[in-house]
């Protein structure tokens, strides 16, 4: 699956008065907690890829991701685990995407190197669909923190989460960069292209 997206960081004197704006339509929040893994070398974050284990709600979720053809393209697969049985801690395996375009990535950057769990997300996501013409955006509101556990010596250091993320569902590129600059001009957002795998590996090597 290829995305097409735009991500913005939010201010932090520019947040309520955002979450106030999201409120007008339907939304719907969820939990996510998130685990992160890597070679001990860091081979998927120097090939801009990320593999993770994703606790939504109380279901597991695998994904890869890695950059498609642009900034804005992302491809990604997502692998459902289901509920994870009491006492059975859920295991990593990037075999699970095997047969899709980011998984021959992963194949071919990883071979049988093992893996290790490089940092965690704690995020609280609330999200909603916009229409505009024909076009559906998906908008999700992050807020939360990237956190790198303490490791050689080195103490936690945790990051701040404010993003807000616009995904186009279906129709136009053009509806989507219409809606996303009608949203960062009201909040006064900037455009980010750092993603919560890197700012986790920033502070990995912090």
């Amino acid at each position: 699956m290829t995305e097409i997206e735009f991500k913005f960081e939010i201010p932090q004197q520019r947040l309520s008065a955002l979450q106030k704006d999201f409120a007008r339509a339907k939304t719907q929040r969820t939990h996510l907690q998130a685990r992160y893994f890597d070679t001990a070398d860091g081979t998927l974050s120097k090939n801009n890829a990320a593999l993770r284990l994703r606790k939504e709600g109380r279901r597991w979720v695998q994904t890869a991701k890695a950059l498609g053809d642009g900034p804005l393209h992302r491809l990604e697969h997502n692998v459902d685990l289901g509920v994870s049985r009491a006492g059975v801690p859920v295991q990593v395996d990037a075999r699970r995407h095997a047969g899709t375009p980011v998984g021959e990535m992963l194949e071919r950057l990883l071979g049988d190197a093992p893996l290790v769990e490089t940092f965690a997300t704690d995020i609280w996501r609330t999200t909603r669909q916009a229409r505009l013409g024909r076009s559906i955006v998906e908008l999700a509101l992050d807020d939360g923190r990237v956190v790198a556990p303490a490791s050689n010596g080195k103490p936690e250091r945790a990051s701040v989460v404010r993003e807000l993320e616009l995904e186009l569902v279906s129709g136009s590129v053009a509806d989507l960069v219409a809606l996303a600059q009608r949203w960062s001009q009201r909040h006064g957002l900037w455009f980010s292209t750092v993603s919560k795998a890197e700012r986790g590996e920033r502070l990995r090597q912090a």
